[in-house]
């Protein structure tokens, strides 16, 4: 837990979420999210993987918002 807060008080984020496309091979997937495990032990990863075309759609659809 200590951990945690204190990532958190560095900057880090408490969750990541990732859309891949269904299409992306599984290998390079998993030494990614290893990577990323390795490198950025608190934070937690939401994967979510989806149809072609359905990852960028959300992307497409929200627009930014101002600070």
């Amino acid at each position: 837990m200590l951990t945690r807060i204190r990532s958190l008080l560095q900057g880090e984020e408490a969750e990541v979420s990732l859309a891949v496309d269904v299409m992306m091979p599984i290998p390079t997937l998993t030494g990614i999210l290893n990577a990323f495990s390795a490198a950025y032990p608190t934070v937690t990863m939401r994967l979510r993987v989806e149809a072609v075309g359905a990852v960028t759609s959300p992307c497409a659809t929200t627009s930014p918002t101002s600070a």
